[in-house]
């Protein structure tokens, strides 16, 4: 049996849409269409835009935090009518009824709040890292989702080009075992046989066109873009990487976090920093207080008479706030958030587990369709080889017309099936990659 690699310049005539690639490429390299929809994705997906609010939210949250180390300042003011009335008074003028403004203007800065304000920092900020890492998992996640499906939209078009390919041969071998049989060199089978494998490539054709629709609303919807049209392009023949290069790619894949693992991370900071900051809520706080006050007062003048007059009261100190017993609510809340910190300590450790199988699961089918690859691309040779043979042979009538369009139909299937190899391989090649890169410079 020829080796694979011997027998590519064959293919090259066999699978005119194919050309040779390599898989440290991302399909995206091989693609000019998928590589500009995932170029512009951040703009053009709802998903993303609804992801990139979170951060957004996160941030807000961080900022009005951190407001709360900096001063409070608040005015009011009121216009007030006052009556008087006195009883058993030796006055005069024992009712009264003044008209006139209050105002007040007060400011705070907190001194010391036993690391409350930080701790609500750190919670933002863990929201905030949490919210980052999910909206990287949402992008990476889409982005592997559009790869796939516009591989199988491009898989769905070279089958149905192949299908159209077979109903063609089927009509030209129907004419040729027509004029056979007029001449008695067959019989009416053998028209029959090309007939009704005309008909199966046809329900091919027909499904085939069929899933490519249905691929290509799945490619509008998760890119954001309804109007997308995707032209037919070449599915590359693959160089698999050698098995030195994918174990390796595979340990990176593994060794480094998931976004999944970030977030939870991001939940768990958050989480820790509430039970710190609940820790602060039963002792005293202290802040600096001031505060101006503007109102009138009657003032006493001599012969009896009062005066109404404005008076400012002004003032400066420290303030003490503390609470002493709030009947056990804070200690069955810090139990409660002591809870969820163990249950996201295990949650990271499930998300770390699940990380090694998902590597290693995209390994090992990166592997299995190399040999995919090799196998089908031998048979191939193989089939092409046969059927020439046979179609000698069926004009002598040693080889039976069905047996000729099964051995067709073989070699049809067979093309799908490398060019879905190759295909496929660059997929789970593209998704290790996506989890060997560091997050940070994704």
């Amino acid at each position: 049996m020829p080796s694979p690699r011997s027998i590519r310049p064959l293919l090259l005539l066999i699978l005119p849409v194919c050309s040779i690639s390599y898989a440290e490429m991302m399909p995206e390299d091989s693609f000019p269409a998928l590589g500009e929809i995932l170029l512009h994705l951040d703009e053009s997906s709802p998903a993303i835009a609804a992801e990139a609010m979170r951060i957004e939210e996160s941030q807000a949250s961080y900022e009005a935090a951190a407001s709360a180390s900096m001063p409070r300042v608040s005015s009011y003011a009121r216009i007030q009518g006052q009556y008087e009335t006195r009883f058993n008074s030796e006055a005069d003028n024992i009712n009264s009824f003044d008209v006139g403004p209050y105002a007040s203007i007060n400011a705070s800065l907190p001194i010391y709040r036993w690391g409350e304000i930080q701790a609500r920092k750190d919670q933002a900020l863990g929201r905030k890292e949490s919210a980052t890492a999910w909206t990287e998992r949402r992008k990476t996640d889409l982005r592997q989702n559009i790869r796939r499906f516009y591989i199988e939209y491009q898989l769905a078009l070279q089958a149905a080009t192949i299908a159209s390919e077979g109903i063609s041969y089927a009509k030209n071998k129907e004419e040729g075992m027509r004029a056979m049989l007029e001449s008695g060199n067959t019989s009416r089978r053998s028209v029959y046989e090309a007939q009704i494998y005309a008909q199966e490539r046809m329900e091919e054709l027909t499904d085939c066109e069929s899933r490519s629709v249905y691929y290509l609303d799945l490619l509008r919807e998760a890119s954001g873009r309804p109007q997308l049209e995707i032209p037919l392009e070449a599915i590359p023949m693959i160089e698999p990487l050698e098995e030195e290069q994918l174990a390796a790619l595979q340990q990176a894949a593994a060794n480094q976090d998931s976004e999944e693992t970030l977030a939870i991370e991001g939940e768990l900071a958050t989480e820790s920093a509430y039970n710190k900051e609940l820790g602060t809520r039963n002792k005293p706080k202290i802040d600096a207080v001031l505060s101006s006050n503007l109102d009138y007062v009657d003032e006493y003048r001599s012969g009896g008479d009062y005066e109404n007059v404005p008076r400012i009261n002004s003032w400066i100190g420290l303030q003490a706030n503390w609470q002493i017993y709030d009947g056990g609510g804070i200690r069955a809340e810090q139990r409660a958030s002591m809870a969820r910190v163990r249950r996201l300590e295990a949650r990271i450790a499930e998300a770390r587990l699940r990380h090694l199988r998902e590597a290693s699961s995209a390994a090992r089918e990166a592997r299995l369709n190399a040999s995919r690859i090799e196998t089908r691309t031998a048979r191939l040779a193989m089939l092409e080889e046969s059927i020439r043979l046979m179609e000698a042979q069926l004009a002598s009538g040693s080889t039976p017309a069905n047996d000729l369009f099964q051995r067709k139909l073989d070699l049809e299937r067979t093309r799908v099936d490398l060019l879905r190899a190759c295909a496929y391989y660059t997929l789970y090649i593209a998704e290790l990659r996506e989890m060997a890169t560091p997050f940070s410079s994704q």
